[in-house]
């Protein structure tokens, strides 16, 4: 359903649709953004129906401040380190007896808040099945008026993911967070490198060659997304493309005297185009346009990039690395030029 919307309108219809309170799961792949928007829909709805309450994470919060009740947003990353005495409350051993310790939600639900559980798939079954009585409070409206819990999660055919109880599932309005539009992504690298203080002002000139340098590193990207089956899924979100981009300068930077055969250089137009045509996405309207060829190979013979640099650069991005010495990882070094 998010496949072709943009950031502003992905935060529109999520946004309309927890002002309904209606149970939503975000689903989609690693790096699709799922996180940075839940966030975003976290502390716009502290800021409207919660005084402005700050946006906690759970890992950063001891027992005392768990009992407070003063925890209104809370992030909670699913993982196996999450309990179900954090989140829902239980009988613990205290002294040599037992007592009944509530739970931070059970705290929530009765005096309003925000949750956004992120990585749904990750926390065992069932743990799941317990969040059941949550949902349906929400549903119900037995919960406070201003009391909301969400979720996101990877596919069940990730390593490790597991798929989500079908009681769970069924309570849950499930939206396809999948990565965003090509234009999109493009802006938002271009944002993170502006943001970056490890970059030299000089990578930004010529400015039309930075921005056709940021869409064939997008556009690289994004290839590499679909060299693998679903069944290899390799996560490869906007920050790979940022890291390919960065890390691709920093390189050059460091030994800036890449050959004339290795770079690209701008006679035999042509053929340049074609390499660079068939190594992106099979349409043009994603990768480099062909009156933006020059303008690439000019701003790759100004700053010393070739193709070894780019290779290298994407075989030192954190997700490659885990496929080294599989077919997995041929492939993606295979959208390089040679």
């Amino acid at each position: 359903m998010l496949k072709d919307h943009g950031s502003k309108e992905r935060f529109r219809i999520i946004k309309a649709l927890v002002d309904s309170r209606t149970p939503l799961f975000l689903l989609g792949p690693a790096g699709s953004g799922k996180s940075y928007l839940g966030t975003m829909i976290m502390q716009d709805y502290a800021l409207e129906k919660l005084d402005g309450a700050k946006v906690y994470r759970l890992g950063e919060l001891d027992d005392a401040a768990l009992q407070s009740g003063e925890i209104r947003a809370l992030y909670i990353a699913g993982s196996a380190n999450v309990t179900r005495l954090d989140v829902l409350g239980g009988r613990t051993l205290d002294e040599g007896s037992y007592t009944r310790r509530p739970g931070i939600l059970q705290k929530m639900q009765e005096t309003g808040g925000i949750v956004f559980l992120d990585e749904l798939s990750s926390l065992p079954p069932q743990f799941s099945i317990l969040l059941n009585e949550v949902i349906d409070r929400i549903i119900n409206r037995d919960a406070h008026e201003n009391f909301y819990m969400f979720f996101a999660g990877n596919p069940g055919t990730y390593l490790g993911a597991n798929e989500i109880p079908d009681s769970t599932a069924e309570r849950l309005i499930t939206l396809w967070f999948d990565y965003y539009p090509f234009e999109d992504e493009v802006e938002i690298v271009k944002q993170m490198l502006r943001n970056s203080m490890s970059l030299a002002s000089e990578v930004f000139n010529p400015i039309e060659g930075f921005n056709a340098f940021i869409r064939f590193c997008t556009g690289l990207v994004r290839k590499m997304r679909r060299t693998v089956s679903s069944e290899q899924e390799v996560p490869l979100s906007v920050r790979s493309i940022f890291m390919l981009a960065a890390t691709t300068l920093a390189l050059a930077s460091i030994s800036p005297s890449a050959s004339s055969d290795d770079t690209l250089g701008s006679s035999e137009r042509i053929g340049i185009h074609k390499k660079i045509a068939d190594k992106l996405p099979e349409t043009m309207s994603e990768g480099v346009a062909s009156d933006s060829v020059d303008t690439l190979t000019h701003y790759m013979q100004v700053h010393g990039i070739s193709w070894s640099t780019i290779r290298k650069a994407i075989d030192s991005l954190g997700s490659i690395q885990r496929t080294r010495g599989s077919s997995v990882h041929e492939a993606f070094m295979s959208v390089v030029p040679t």
